[in-house]
């Protein structure tokens, strides 16, 4: 998943893109910002794994490009800029996506809305790699 952000409260907790809803089993995924830094995980019958928190602030007002990536079973990347920007927390485990969890943009639920704009939302069913994530940056900079 992959988008082009600019946040006007990047300190608060901003969703960019989510699917999977807790009032249900918790299966699925969540990318957002957490604290300034780019946050993305899996979630597997309610447990969190592939927890990946990025090392880069965020900063307001400034267009930024984004991705998380996860794979079953490997890992999770954070990028920012076309550059891996991963501070792995939890290695993956299962990352079961329950495919009736609807897929938001900008929001979680009824609340917790992106503080800012989104645009250029990509999302692929397989983990990019770092050179393409890089490549993906190049080309819409």
């Amino acid at each position: 998943m992959f988008a082009i952000i600019k946040t006007s409260n990047a300190g608060a907790l901003n969703r960019i893109i989510t699917k999977y809803d807790s009032s249900t089993s918790r299966d699925g995924y969540f990318y957002f910002i957490n604290s300034n830094t780019i946050f993305g995980g899996t979630l597997d019958n309610g447990v969190y794994y592939g927890l990946s928190n990025g090392v880069t602030n965020v900063t307001n007002g400034v267009w930024r490009s984004t991705g998380f990536s996860f794979s079953r079973n490997v890992s999770t990347k954070i990028y920012v800029d076309g550059q891996d920007d991963t501070q792995i927390v939890q290695v993956a485990g299962n990352n079961n996506v329950d495919v009736s969890n609807p897929l938001l943009i900008g929001q979680y639920g009824s609340s917790g809305y992106f503080n800012g704009s989104v645009d250029e939302i990509r999302i692929y069913n397989r983990a990019l790699s770092t050179a393409e994530a890089l490549a993906l940056y190049n080309a819409t900079k």
